[in-house]
C-alpha cells in the first residue's frame, strides 16, 4: 500500500520520506486532487488526520476512496464543525474517532526499547532543563522542529 504524508511544511514531508512513506503531499497544492488520483486511483484506502484542522478534516473526505475510512486523531477544538452527512452516506465513508494515546504508551516504550522504532528522525533538538526558555522557543517554531526534548539529570 502507498504511504503518503500530507503537511504544508516542506520539513515535515522530507522527514516523513525519510522515515519511510512513499510520497510527501502539499495540501496546499491546487492539482493534489489530481495528483493522488494518478497515485491511487478513486482515493486513499484510509485517510488520517492528524492536525485538527477543519480544512484538513474537509480535504480528507476529497482524498478518502469510496467505502474509506476517516481516523479523526488530530483534536478539532470545541467549536462544532460540518461533516458532509451525504459524503459519508453516497460514499459510504466510514468516520472514526480516536481515544488519544494512553491505552498504547506501553506498547510504544516497548517498540522504540525493542529498536523496532527509531524516534531520533523527529527529535529535533535536546536542551539541559536550564536552557527550557531556548527549548520552548525552538518548539514554538513549527517550520524549523517537530519535537523538543529536556534533559533533566
Amino acid at each position: 500500500a502507498l504511504v503518503a504524508l500530507s503537511d504544508i511544511l516542506a520539513s515535515r514531508r522530507e522527514t516523513a520520506l525519510k522515515l519511510g512513506a512513499d510520497v510527501g503531499l502539499n495540501p496546499t497544492d491546487p492539482h493534489l486532487a489530481e495528483v493522488v488520483r494518478e497515485r491511487v486511483g478513486d482515493g486513499f484506502d484510509v485517510v488520517f488526520e492528524a492536525s485538527g484542522a477543519k480544512a484538513a478534516l474537509r480535504q480528507a473526505f476529497n482524498l478518502v476512496r469510496p467505502s474509506g475510512t476517516i481516523v479523526q486523531i488530530g483534536t478539532l477544538g470545541t467549536e462544532d464543525i460540518l461533516l458532509p452527512a451525504n459524503q459519508l452516506m453516497v460514499r459510504e465513508i466510514n468516520f472514526i474517532g480516536s481515544m488519544r494515546y494512553g491505552n498504547v504508551f506501553d506498547e510504544a516504550i516497548r517498540l522504540v526499547q525493542a529498536g523496532r522504532i527509531d524516534l531520533r528522525p523527529l527529535i529535533s533538538g535536546v536542551l539541559p532543563l536550564s536552557e527550557a526558555v531556548e527549548a520552548m522557543q525552538l518548539a514554538g517554531d513549527k517550520t524549523n522542529a517537530l519535537k523538543v526534548q529536556l534533559e533533566i539529570s
